[in-house]
């Protein structure tokens, strides 16, 4: 080939090079997104969820959400996004756990948890808060947390957190009230609350006049935890009951004080 055609050749392959890589991509072409993969486990939990919310008006979070009452949450109680259960099996456990707790819910009267306009329930795994449950009642939300990493029992930590949202002192404790007077004279002579406030709030660790340390470190504390052992784990402390006349005292003083529900406190 001479010298001039090898040259036109050339002339020609650059010039299809240059309109090929100017040329405008073509229109529509739009990136395929990959579907989120729901299990039968994941719709199962949700419809749950959404059917407790639905006949209580009580949220329940167990996962990261966009939901603005669910990052008031978060933010009350200190929770990040790391601290949610996150398995490869996450599902099928948490469908278990939620589960669990609508039915300590449902458990109680239906009146009762009406009353308490209680806004949410958030579960967290994690051991970065050294808390098992927690109530709280900011900004006029109320809401429970419960850490099912530090729990023993869900149901004892529950209806502990659950009693410190009816407590009708929880929030605005007074140490001179009569109320708080009358709670007081129920202890052993010469008591006084503060110690045992690191303490595991659902371990019994028994003494006259307590279910466990942790019952001393305040009034508001000591009525939470014994509502909690004797409505929750009633056949583990029966016989404590019978036998320590000051807990005796405390348990009848709080039947009267939910006198106008129908729990069932027979012993």
């Amino acid at each position: 080939m001479n010298p001039k055609a090898r040259l036109t050749l050339l002339g020609l392959f650059l010039l299809l090079t240059f309109i090929n890589c100017t040329k405008e991509p073509p229109e529509n072409i739009v990136e395929e997104e990959i579907p989120e993969i729901i299990t039968e486990e994941q719709m199962l939990l949700e419809d749950l969820v959404a059917a407790f919310e639905k006949e209580t008006d009580i949220s329940i979070f167990y996962e990261t959400g966009l939901s603005s009452l669910q990052s008031k949450v978060e933010h009350h109680h200190a929770i990040s996004e790391e601290y949610y259960y996150k398995t490869v099996n996450s599902y099928p456990i948490l469908l278990h756990r939620v589960g669990q707790i609508i039915d300590y819910v449902n458990a109680f009267p239906k009146d009762f948890i009406q009353d308490l306009d209680l806004d949410a329930i958030i579960l967290v795994q994690s051991n970065i808060p050294k808390w098992n449950g927690r109530a709280n009642r900011a900004e006029g939300i109320k809401s429970i947390a419960i850490n099912k990493l530090i729990t023993l029992n869900d149901d004892l930590v529950l209806a502990h957190e659950i009693f410190h949202m009816f407590d009708p002192f929880a929030s605005i404790y007074i140490p001179s009230s009569e109320f708080e007077m009358n709670w007081k004279s129920l202890n052993p002579p010469n008591f006084v609350y503060g110690s045992g406030c690191s303490s595991g709030g659902d371990i019994i660790d028994y003494s006259e006049g307590f279910f466990n340390k942790y019952a001393q470190c305040n009034p508001i504390e000591d009525r939470a935890v014994h509502f909690a052992f004797y409505y929750a784990k009633r056949n583990k402390v029966i016989g404590i009951i019978n036998e320590d006349t000051y807990i005796d005292g405390k348990i009848n003083f709080l039947k009267d004080l939910l006198s106008e529900y129908e729990f069932n406190f027979s012993y």
